[in-house]
């Protein structure tokens, strides 16, 4: 996808890393780090009031609003399902197969 950004933070990589599964999955991991910008997490970490996540996921969507994205792709239903296809200020949250879908990769 040419026209993507792809963003994530070092928090969301230590949260990947700590739930991946054997040693191809840290060389796939890797291979898209390299790809990826790793954006600044502020701190605190910020989340709109209303918004209701566990703390383990605050930080990820305070870097991703901190950091302009457009979208929150994750596969997290059970923290962000519930925000699937809607906006958190200008950020929309979608599982994957959705963001795909939109972007005809």
């Amino acid at each position: 996808m040419p026209s993507v950004e792809v963003l994530t933070s070092a928090y969301a990589v230590a949260e990947v890393r700590r739930n991946l599964e054997g040693e191809e999955h840290g060389k796939r991991l890797e291979s898209l780090i390299a790809r990826t910008r790793l954006v600044a997490e502020p701190s605190p970490p910020s989340i709109p009031e209303g918004v209701v996540l566990r703390d383990k996921d605050t930080p990820i969507l305070a870097a991703a609003l901190a950091s302009g994205a457009t979208y929150l792709v994750t596969g997290d239903s059970r923290d962000f399902g519930r925000y699937f296809g809607k906006a958190i200020g200008s950020l929309r949250v979608l599982p994957p197969s959705d963001f795909l879908a939109i972007h005809d990769a």
